[in-house]
């Protein structure tokens, strides 16, 4: 078995984990309804509203953030702990950019295949995420280049810290490295809300968990992390240029 970054200082609980799920959702829908309604009824900060999204998935993000925080201060942690520990540029690099175009590869390739499966079983599409439905509804370069910034920079570091640095290591020193691994990475696959990408999310918190645990560092997970995202960046970019010169 694997030695995860913080195997020896996993003192949280089954509690301290839905204190950050359930004050991320209640943070984020209170201030979420705050801001449409200033918005939407009030009609104050008129030019924010194409940003309202990004708005609120920021807010979702702080949240996480600030809740996991909260809870290493509660047992006088570090974030070491979670695998934030010195590490060579070169092995950090290798290891993630590698490694996230795996995960990438096999992330697509998930999509791919249950694309297949559902067309030629029931004749449907598959929906996008709703992310990816938002940057191709983009108006303008700005608003596409901020949700970019969340998806390449913000999120691969708030979800490494709370979804492999504090639960899947939870998951793991409750039901060991095989079992803690596969619940970890299906939490991860439900909380981005989404039944036909279920199966690729899933395989792609599965790998990131992988990367963690035989690099020993949360630079290895956030990096590949970004670079998963950014490929499908790139990706979605090159899509949504082409439809507005339609």
């Amino acid at each position: 078995m694997l030695n995860s970054p913080g195997r020896n200082y996993v003192c949280w609980q089954g509690r301290d984990l839905l204190f950050i799920i359930l004050g991320t959702i209640g943070v984020t829908l209170l201030l979420g309804s705050i801001l449409t309604f200033l918005i939407e009824q009030l009609n104050l900060f008129p030019s924010l509203a194409p940003y309202k999204p990004i708005i609120i998935n920021l807010l979702q993000f702080i949240a996480i953030l600030v809740t996991s925080l909260l809870v290493l201060a509660k047992y006088d942690l570090s974030l070491q702990v979670l695998g934030f520990r010195a590490i060579s540029f070169k092995k950090a690099m290798l290891w993630g950019v590698f490694g996230g175009t795996f995960v990438c590869l096999l992330v697509l390739a998930g999509n791919v295949f249950l694309q297949r499966i559902v067309e030629s079983w029931w004749g449907l599409e598959i929906p996008s995420q709703p992310i990816i439905e938002q940057l191709l509804s983009s108006e303008d370069s700005t608003i596409f280049v901020f949700y970019a910034f969340l998806i390449v920079v913000v999120a691969p570091i708030v979800e490494e810290i709370f979804f492999r640095g504090i639960l899947y290591q939870y998951c793991k020193k409750k039901l060991g490295f095989k079992k803690g691994a596969l619940l970890a990475a299906f939490i991860f696959a439900i909380a981005h809300f989404n039944l036909w990408t279920f199966l690729a999310t899933f395989l792609g918190g599965l790998s990131l968990i992988i990367l963690y645990e035989f690099g020993k560092s949360m630079y290895i997970a956030i990096i590949a992390h970004a670079t998963w995202n950014s490929i499908m960046i790139i990706i979605v970019y090159f899509i949504w240029r082409n439809k507005l010169l339609i």
